[in-house]
């Protein structure tokens, strides 16, 4: 056992690859990559623009689903790369939701569906958007009323 011990440590200290002055070397490459499109230039940035931030979707019984699309454009100068994209909660589920960059002044969608089992009474559900846009987050709103069924 005491062995394995030994052993463990000096392979961790292997792993540990150090500079001449001891300090550990951090590659960089990953936060210059070129394909995420990031500048902190405010006039090349990308702009998400929504045609409808907040969605009301009226009254609703108990148990029913919707569907939405939260269309957007790129009024910006740079490609639109979306990181990801989720939901308050569990009743909210993120569909679809563009992959690639979007370029400046091309359209997209957001596609959402919202299940109302379980829920009652008056809703207002965020749907959270992270992209490489200043500031980065973006939050929609799915709001409306549930109500039980007589």
């Amino acid at each position: 056992m005491k062995y394995l011990v030994i052993i463990f440590v000096l392979l961790v200290l292997a792993g540990c690859r150090l500079t001449d002055r001891g300090e550990r070397q951090i590659n960089t490459d990953a936060l210059n990559n070129p394909a995420s499109e990031f500048t902190k230039d405010p006039d090349k940035m990308p702009v998400m623009a929504f045609e409808e931030p907040v969605f009301n979707f009226g009254t609703l019984s108990e148990g029913e689903t919707i569907n939405h699309s939260f269309e957007f454009i790129n009024e910006g100068k740079s490609p639109l790369i979306l990181s990801f994209v989720e939901g308050s909660c569990g009743c909210t589920v993120m569909k679809d939701w563009p992959k690639e960059p979007i370029a400046p002044g091309e359209n997209g969608e957001i596609n959402v569906e919202f299940k109302s089992k379980g829920k009652k009474g008056t809703q207002n559900i965020a749907v959270r958007v992270v992209a490489n846009t200043s500031p980065a987050t973006t939050v929609l709103n799915i709001e409306g009323t549930v109500v039980t069924p007589n």
